[in-house]
């Protein structure tokens, strides 16, 4: 419980303080470590919120983290239930 908690501040400041490309990094971590990791969604959202703008070349979407951090998520949960050697119970 302690290290998703940390898992999730350090997610916070990162979308605050550095790039997109390392908040997704970590993103991505905690998804595939923790189990259905919806701080990263939820987080993006408010990033996508303070910071978001229209994106032309994705046909004018605002909320591209979100929208990203939500096909991640679906794709990684059910990555997880195909593998053999990955823990049925974790976290």
């Amino acid at each position: 419980m302690l290290l998703r908690m940390g898992a999730s501040i350090i997610l916070f400041l990162s979308i605050f303080f550095m790039p997109f490309w390392f908040s997704v990094l970590v993103a991505i971590a905690g998804m595939m470590y923790f189990r259905y990791f919806l701080e990263a969604v939820i987080l993006f959202l408010l990033g996508d919120l303070l910071y978001g703008a229209e994106e032309p070349k994705f046909f004018g979407i605002t909320f591209v983290l979100t929208l990203l951090a939500i096909a991640l998520l679906a794709s990684i949960e059910y990555l997880k239930t195909r593998l053999k050697y990955y823990p049925k119970k974790f976290d």
